[in-house]
């Protein structure tokens, strides 16, 4: 609970965090194997593990889009630049407004 000096008035929940491999596959098993057509990523510094995780696993090439929204979230320029490179294997860069960016899987 809040106090009178204006501090948080929230409550607390507690959560569980998955692995964004386990939740995809999660997603594909709910789907009768699909790929989700989309992954829509805007969590405030975290797309640069996630994107790197999902590439490892070889689970991005499978999305067909990928909107994101970049964050720092203290990361320095050079993994931007690491992750940007990765996504570019898989696939081609569609718009880029500002901070959100849309990527296209490469149909080969």
């Amino acid at each position: 609970p809040g106090d009178d000096a204006g501090g948080w008035d929230g409550v607390e929940e507690a959560a569980e965090l998955w692995d964004a491999e386990r939740a995809l596959e999660a997603v594909a098993a709910r789907e009768g194997g699909r790929a989700p057509a989309l992954l829509y990523l805007n969590c405030e510094g975290c797309e640069y593990d996630v994107l790197a995780r999902l590439a490892a696993t070889r689970r991005l090439g499978s999305i067909s889009l990928i909107a994101v929204s970049w964050h720092s979230g203290g990361a320095p320029w050079t993994r931007r630049c690491e992750v940007d490179a990765v996504l570019r294997r898989s696939h081609r860069l569609e718009k880029a407004v500002y901070s959100y960016e849309i990527w296209r899987r490469i149909q080969e």
